[in-house]
């Protein structure tokens, strides 16, 4: 959601022109939370993002949520699940660098979401993969979710890759 915003920040906040349009579903920082909560619990029920199409449509309107099913539709990203549980080798960086934020991100929020050893092992491969290919600046906000989900779980060990992003995570105060 947040890589979406980024490409059309012009579809952050739209306020009503009228009467009528004050009560339908429009676009602000609110209804774009709430859509992302819907988009959210579809991936956590083991959907996509364009099962909660209609529902997105429903918070932000439907030409912002038919925009944002397009753009999903086009990023054409790795399910993060099958990177987790399958092979974590499996993982080539995007050329796009939203779609690269946008897997990352995803491989770090779905480990996060139910996380133990062979999980977070997976994602911090994932990671560093990112960082071999060139990205370790674009993996360096998901490095971060997974470096905040440890201090909930202490007896995770410590990744190898986690070598790889040792100085921005002291920067960040989290090591």
């Amino acid at each position: 959601m947040a890589g979406f915003i980024r490409s059309r920040p012009h579809l952050l906040l739209q306020l009503p022109r009228s009467l009528e349009e004050q009560g339908r579903a429009w676009p602000s920082p609110r209804s774009w939370d709430n859509a992302s909560r819907v988009v959210a619990a579809a991936l956590q029920d083991g959907g996509t993002a364009e099962d909660a199409a209609s529902l997105v449509a429903g918070a932000v309107g439907e030409g912002p949520g038919l925009e944002f099913s397009a753009w999903v539709r086009e990023l054409d990203l790795p399910d993060p699940e099958v990177l987790l549980i399958k092979d974590p080798a499996l993982f080539k960086l995007p050329r796009r660098g939203d779609q690269a934020y946008a897997v990352l991100a995803a491989v770090a929020a779905a480990a996060v979401s139910r996380l133990d050893r062979e999980r977070w092992l997976a994602a911090w491969r994932v990671m560093g993969l990112a960082a071999e290919q060139g990205a370790k600046d674009i993996a360096a906000a998901a490095v971060r979710s997974l470096a905040q989900a440890k201090g909930k779980a202490p007896d995770l060990p410590m990744p190898p890759e986690i070598k790889l992003f040792i100085p921005l995570l002291k920067e960040a105060g989290l090591l």
